[in-house]
């Protein structure tokens, strides 16, 4: 297993805390229980690596801590001990920093430099963070592990907060409401693209027609009517579609899965267009009129149908 490192100053010779992340007990508490597993782990292989190296004399306290099964943390600081004891009179002077000049009054905290704030870096790709849990949590892109399952229908995702987003799908919860028409949703993300339907704004045009659009990836998926692009290809059967939503609804029906529940009977869906179809025949409702006769109809395709009759 490839370890975690950070920069190292040149012509320093190695250590181990050169090569060791600590938590607080506060940012330990963020990781779940396979992200843990997995940074112990890294933690032993860089102290192993290093006493193969010759590089390691003695035992260190974070190895022997992660032997007994306890947590990583050092109080409540961030810095590894090891860097106390490379500046042994660091305690008198931060006595003497406190008290400030002449000892009256604390002194200005010093700010960090801007390029310590990103010092834990991915040896994968290069990109760096200020947290050592940030670095432990990206590192499952590269892994491809995805450890929070839906327990509704086995859905898989790399973060907890995208699983608790997805499980409102299945209990109909949408706790973000729009002040102007009381419209809710289950993401606030979608509430921010909604606000605008009041603004009345549609800023992106289609070069070939002229229709014009509230979003960016609204008009790209437009004009794909006109290029007849089909870039979202179904697996199971090679069917293709222009956009990644039908595609994903499309293969539901491989899958059997019918996430989309009628409230008012047993039915269930594979898309939630689909569900809003089927719930207006509870409700009557017919949004879809035609121009030229007034007849109304509950879903699109039904007026387009009707269309050609004339």
């Amino acid at each position: 297993m490839a370890a975690i490192l950070l920069r190292l100053r040149p012509k320093v010779p190695i250590s181990f805390e050169d090569v060791s992340v600590y938590f607080t007990k506060a940012e330990w508490k963020f990781l779940d229980f396979k992200q843990k597993a997995l940074y112990k782990q890294v933690m032993l292989d860089n102290y192993r690596n290093l006493a193969s190296l010759g590089l390691a004399c003695s035992k260190p306290h974070l190895v022997a801590q992660l032997e007994r099964g306890e947590g990583p943390w050092a109080g409540g600081r961030l810095q590894s001990p090891g860097a106390a004891r490379r500046n042994p009179r660091q305690g008198d002077t931060a006595a003497a920093a406190q008290r400030g000049p002449q000892g009256r009054g604390p002194a200005p905290r010093p700010q960090r430099p801007k390029g310590s704030e990103k010092r834990y870096l991915c040896q994968q790709c290069g990109k760096s963070f200020s947290r050592s849990s940030n670095l432990i949590k990206h590192r499952i892109v590269h892994s491809g592990e995805k450890p929070y399952a839906c327990p509704e229908c086995g859905k898989q995702f790399r973060r907890s907060f995208a699983l608790l987003e997805h499980r409102r799908i299945h209990s109909g919860e949408k706790p973000f409401a729009c002040d102007e028409c009381g419209k809710t949703f289950t993401r606030s993300s979608n509430l921010v693209k909604h606000q605008i339907v009041h603004s009345g704004e549609k800023p992106y045009c289609c070069a070939e027609c002229g229709k014009l659009f509230r979003r960016s990836f609204a008009l790209l998926e437009h004009e794909r009517i006109h290029s007849g692009e089909r870039p979202y290809e179904c697996v199971h059967c090679g069917k293709a579609f222009s956009r990644s939503s039908n595609l994903i609804e499309h293969e539901r029906t491989h899958s059997g899965q019918r996430p989309y529940l009628c409230d008012q009977c047993p039915k269930a869906f594979t898309g939630i267009s689909q569900l809003i179809h089927h719930q207006r025949s509870h409700s009557g409702g017919r949004p879809f009129a035609c121009r030229e006769c007034g007849k109304a109809f509950r879903g699109r395709s039904g007026l387009s149908q009707h269309l050609r009759a004339h």
